[in-house]
């Protein structure tokens, strides 16, 4: 009896495997034809496939950068690089780092997708007549700072004020991301310095 209960698992996990294959494959004869089949294998077993997803192509940077109102003088920390080292140093007991990690990791990649989004409806608007302009800048620095993904990443600048000893009655705050390209494979052997720009950077924050 149990042979036989381990080979229809065996049976069910094969045929799960195989059609998910199939039906992820790019178009051919085969899948179009079971077009019907793949409606309902997608509507019992729909999956994200992220997985399979390209390798990035740049990294991400969030910095917080106070600037004392007195002096004008910087202080600027930057977030995501020091969480990941400690996620990866309190593993496997890093479940703090983990939902940090997450919540402004999140965050920044709906920042940057709203800035992506944003930009591509402005350069449809400009033309001969309406050029892109220093408004259309602010207007887009400023609706993205209504964003509630920024509201998150503005409240978790008072914890790094916090933690580095930062006056915020004293301080100004920006938000910065930057962004940094991956070298290619082919080129992982050499010590290429990509450089890091600037992806999206707030107006000056009063707490």
């Amino acid at each position: 009896m149990k042979r036989i209960i381990y080979f229809l698992i065996f049976l069910i996990f094969v045929f799960y495997w195989a059609s998910t294959v199939l039906f992820t494959m790019p178009n051919n004869f085969i899948k179009l034809s079971l077009d019907k089949s793949n409606r309902l294998f997608e509507s019992l077993f729909y999956q994200q496939w992220s997985f399979f997803a390209p390798p990035p192509k740049y990294n991400e940077y969030m910095y917080y950068i106070f600037i004392d109102k007195a002096t004008n003088s910087q202080k600027a920390f930057e977030v995501l690089k020091t969480i990941n080292i400690r996620k990866q140093k309190d593993a496997p007991f890093n479940w703090k780092s983990e939902g940090i990690d997450y919540i402004l990791s999140s965050s920044v990649m709906g920042i940057m997708d709203d800035v992506r989004e944003k930009n591509n409806y402005f350069q449809y608007q400009q033309n001969e007549n309406h050029p892109r302009n220093d408004f259309a800048d602010s207007q887009l620095i400023k609706s993205v700072e209504e964003n509630y993904m920024f509201l998150t990443i503005k409240n978790y600048g008072k914890i790094v004020a916090k933690n580095n000893n930062i006056d915020l009655n004293k301080n100004f705050m920006l938000v910065r991301i930057t962004t940094k390209n991956i070298p290619q494979f082919t080129d992982r052997n050499k010590n290429i310095q990509m450089p890091e720009e600037l992806y999206f950077q707030s107006n000056p924050i009063i707490f």
